[in-house]
């Protein structure tokens, strides 16, 4: 399945963050789509939300993608 592109506004980071969680609820073992998620919510400076991403991404071992 491919991935949510980012991009550079605001609207277009809220939606591509929606798009990440709706990836995720199907695919919650997907390391790239918790660490690109963990981007996005930086991006938006929601810093716990993007630390928790990357928390989950390196639980998922982001080192096999």
């Amino acid at each position: 399945m491919s991935q949510p592109a980012a991009s550079g506004s605001t609207s277009d980071t809220e939606e591509a963050i929606a798009d990440y969680l709706r990836l995720l609820e199907r695919q919650p073992e997907m390391a790239s789509a918790h660490f690109n998620l963990a981007l996005l919510y930086k991006q938006n400076r929601c810093y716990a939300e993007a630390l928790a991403s990357y928390e989950n991404a390196v639980r998922l071992d982001i080192d096999d993608v």
